[in-house]
């Protein structure tokens, strides 16, 4: 059993340790053989960045390799979801860890660029949110992304609080976020695959 994704007791989840995890850890955390040209990887995470849906990037071993503004303000905002001081995902809610564990496991030995989604009703919710819900999505680092470069992880996990996020189309984020041309291509790889 993978040990990435803890269940945490409410004694251990008041007041842990939520690291900022920055492009400058990104990098300096990240072992790679080949080195992806700097400029399609900064594209990438200003990308990744300007999408108002949490996305964090996951390696096989489960340690949270990068995650945009969006992810980090909807864990610090969760008092039940966070990052461990080891940059490891952690959950409150038992059912719902296993649930991740389960599918990060799954996107690990798939090939192909299917997304498993997870509604995940918890109770006490969000800070500021009317309801309790969680959607919690995981997909293998799509297929284009993993042939540029091997610095992302093997896996991509979204947290969405389904009252403050719709969904959006590509051109629609490029429009919205005033996208520069390098961001809109790498952000059209990254949603079509």
């Amino acid at each position: 059993m993978n040990t990435y994704l803890t269940h945490t007791a409410d004694a251990q989840l008041t007041g842990f340790k939520k690291p900022l995890i920055s492009s400058g850890l990104w990098r300096k955390h990240t072992i790679s053989s080949t080195e992806a040209p700097s400029t399609f990887v900064d594209a990438y995470l200003a990308a990744l960045d300007k999408v108002c849906m949490g996305l964090c990037h996951v390696t096989r071993s489960g340690y949270v390799v990068h995650a945009n503004k969006a992810a980090i303000e909807l864990i610090d905002r969760s008092p039940l979801v966070g990052i461990t001081s080891k940059n490891c995902l952690t959950f409150k809610d038992r059912q719902l860890s296993m649930s991740v564990q389960s599918g990060i496991a799954e996107a690990q030995k798939s090939d192909s660029d299917d997304v498993k989604s997870i509604n995940a009703f918890l109770c006490g919710g969000l800070a500021g949110c009317s309801n309790s819900r969680l959607i919690v999505e995981i997909s293998a680092t799509r297929k284009a992304l993993r042939k540029v470069t091997d610095l992302l992880g093997e896996v991509l996990v979204s947290l969405t609080d389904p009252d403050s996020v719709h969904a959006l189309s590509t051109e629609r984020i490029g429009i919205l976020y005033k996208l520069s041309p390098a961001e809109k291509e790498v952000c059209t790889l990254y949603v079509s695959g």
